[in-house]
């Protein structure tokens, strides 16, 4: 299982980052061929986040086979913000 990304400017993640921060504490993004995708709801469940990055939207982007991972949205919000 392979798994890299890489992408020349930081705006957009700074930007979804900030505004999942306030809906949600844990974050599953899934990785595939095609990009990386996330799907959460708030505790509530009164609101819904549907966001996707397709391969192309990367410098850089090798997947060779379906991946999770979880991240710590205040951790990586305060890793996204050096960058």
């Amino acid at each position: 299982m392979k798994f890299s990304a890489k992408t020349s400017t930081s705006n957009e993640w700074k930007a979804v980052i900030s505004a999942i921060t306030t809906l949600v504490e844990e974050a599953t993004f899934e990785a595939t061929v095609e990009g990386i995708s996330f799907r959460g709801m708030d505790p509530s469940h009164v609101a819904l986040i549907d966001i996707s990055w397709p391969n192309s939207a990367f410098e850089k982007y090798d997947c060779d086979s379906d991946i999770k991972f979880g991240v710590r949205i205040d951790e990586f919000s305060k890793l996204i913000k050096r960058a």
